[in-house]
């Protein structure tokens, strides 16, 4: 849905989010049992209810508030689109879905097989054309990961920051610029995220705390939000886009406190990262912490057998 106003943003928060804590989740699995296979399961556990409770209610949700006929419930499209969301590939469109204003609710989900494929066959999913700008991204937040304690991280470098990177985006247009751009915007994207992160207000380390991890279903349910603040007229003022947040990441708690959080006691393997506000500061030069918690959970109960600590790496 290139162009509209509500998207990007909180495409790119996600996407940013998931790539860096997806990382530190397999280096950390790694590093306890030399297998995979645990990744796997946890990543299978993360996708799987939330694309599947998308799928069963997205249909409903449209016919409740009158912005599609009762009638695409029955229909054999709503079927297939149904079967390849039980498969992890809901890239199925339904034509029905055609005269809704944005004409297309699942465009976040044709990320899902892409993300699927890292994980079985990384080499594979480098073929899509679209991975290369993630790629850059990507590549720019692990090394600032890396190399973050050499690198001065300060508050007033945030407006040099912020003016190269909208200049990039806005002015560096053209073929020259075509191959690079993606990279040359990471750069002080990624450098302002760093200050955000572990130099930003208390109060965003409290708010994810007290919400939960809900990045991965505000991200499949961002377009069904807009589809209808659209449908009800509304065309992308500020407040507009405001309301647009409220409302996913209200849906996106939903979905994470009782579908999502739910399944999280069938995993085997649950990382919880004990680092304080404090341990966090001290990554951007203060003392260094020397050991992070790993909890696992019995399969047969919900209470933890054992407490592990595991080295924290010298650069995350």
């Amino acid at each position: 849905m290139s162009g509209n106003p509500f998207s990007d943003p909180v495409e790119g928060i996600n996407g940013g989010n998931s790539l860096r804590l997806n990382s530190r989740e397999a280096d950390r699995i790694w590093e306890k049992t030399h297998s995979f296979r645990q990744l796997d399961w946890n990543r299978h556990l993360r996708i799987a209810p939330a694309v599947h409770l998308f799928a069963l209610l997205a249909a409903v949700v449209l016919v409740g508030f009158g912005a599609a006929k009762l009638s695409i419930l029955i229909s054999s499209q709503i079927l297939i689109c149904l079967g390849s969301s039980a498969v992890l590939l809901p890239n199925y469109r339904p034509d029905t879905w055609d005269h809704t204003r944005t004409g297309s609710m699942n465009d976040p989900l044709y990320a899902i097989p892409v993300e699927c494929s890292f994980y079985l066959v990384a080499p594979l999913s480098l073929l899509y054309r679209t991975f290369i700008e993630r790629g850059a991204c990507f590549a720019i937040g692990v090394f600032w990961a890396k190399y973050r304690g050499r690198i001065p991280v300060k508050r007033w470098m945030v407006v040099p920051m912020t003016a190269q990177h909208l200049g990039m985006k806005v002015f560096a247009d053209g073929p020259f610029y075509a191959t690079f751009k993606p990279l040359l915007i990471s750069i002080p994207l990624g450098y302002l995220i760093v200050v955000l992160g572990y130099m930003g207000p208390r109060i965003l380390f409290r708010f994810t705390e007290r919400i939960g991890d809900v990045r991965f279903a505000a991200y499949i349910w961002q377009y069904l939000v807009i589809d209808l603040v659209v449908w009800f007229g509304l065309r992308g003022g500020w407040w507009q886009a405001l309301l647009v947040c409220a409302i996913t990441l209200g849906v996106a708690w939903l979905s994470f406190r009782f579908i999502e959080h739910i399944v999280d006691r069938f995993k085997k393997l649950v990382l919880r990262d004990a680092m304080s506000r404090r341990t966090l500061s001290g990554a951007v030069g203060q003392p260094d912490v020397s050991r992070i918690s790993c909890t696992a959970r019995s399969p047969r109960s919900d209470t933890y057998r054992t407490k592990i600590y595991l080295p924290t790496p010298t650069a995350l």
